[in-house]
C-alpha cells in the first residue's frame, strides 16, 4: 500500500504485515516503521493457530475423517507404491501402503507408525 501525504508531497510504503500486526517476533517489532499504525495484532493468533495445528498433526488428531473426504483408488495406491520402489524409496512405498490399509479399516495410524 502506498499512502500519499499531500501536505508533505511525500509517500510512504506500508506493508500489510505491519498494518495487521502479523510479525510478533521481537526483532521485527524493532525494525517496523515508526509511521505504521497496527490496526490489529494477528501475529499472535497466527502463532497460536500454527502451534495447535502442529500439535494435532503430531498427535494424529488431524487430519481426521471429517477433514479427509477424498479417497485414492486402490489401483492408484498400487501404482504410486510401485513407482516409489522403482525410484529406490522403499520406506515411502511402505508408508503409502500402510496408510491405505489404515484408511480401509477406517482407523488412524498410531503416532510413529
Amino acid at each position: 500500500m502506498c499512502s500519499f501525504l499531500p501536505y508533505a508531497r511525500a509517500a510512504q510504503v506500508l506493508v500489510y504485515h505491519d498494518l495487521l500486526g502479523m510479525m510478533s517476533h521481537p526483532h521485527h517489532v524493532k525494525v517496523a516503521p515508526k509511521f505504521c499504525k497496527a490496526y490489529a495484532q494477528v501475529g499472535k493468533d497466527i502463532q497460536v493457530a500454527l502451534q495447535q495445528y502442529r500439535e494435532e498433526v503430531t498427535s494424529r488428531q488431524f487430519p481426521s475423517p471429517q477433514f479427509t473426504p477424498y479417497r485414492i483408488p486402490k489401483q492408484e495406491v498400487e501404482m504410486l507404491a510401485t513407482s516409489l520402489r522403482e525410484r529406490g524409496s522403499e520406506a515411502a512405498a511402505q508408508a503409502v501402503e500402510e496408510a491405505a490399509l489404515w484408511e480401509e479399516a477406517g482407523a488412524q495410524p498410531r503416532a510413529g507408525h
